[in-house]
């Protein structure tokens, strides 16, 4: 899929752990907290990254209008999901140690 200007944030599930035991460490009760990467970016864009990583053709592109594309699909790629984890940064000192889809996918690859 690829929509211009469209992003989206991601999280490696170990920046979610440490989040949640900075939330812990610092209780807050009520405060909600975004544990997010800090480059959003384009599903084309992470594609292409992980395709080249891996070595492996392109995936074909679809349109959104395809009859195989989902409801679920279209409606999931009608808003971009920029995201700021600034708050849990300052309040918590929580870092991601995955800052980009980039770290988080060679985490996986090398895990």
């Amino acid at each position: 899929m690829r929509k211009p200007g469209q992003v989206f944030n991601r999280v490696h599930v170990d920046d979610v752990v440490s989040g949640l035991f900075a939330s812990m460490a610092r209780p807050r009760p009520g405060a909600a907290y975004i544990l997010c990467d800090d480059e959003p970016a384009p599903a084309d864009v992470v594609m292409e990254g992980a395709a080249r990583r891996l070595g492996l053709p392109m995936p074909p592109e679809i349109d959104l209008d395809d009859p195989s594309v989902s409801d679920a699909m279209r409606r999931f790629y009608l808003d971009s999901k920029r995201l700021s984890n600034a708050k849990a940064k300052a309040e918590l000192g929580w870092r991601p140690k995955y800052p980009s889809w980039r770290e988080g996918l060679e985490a996986m690859l090398s895990g």
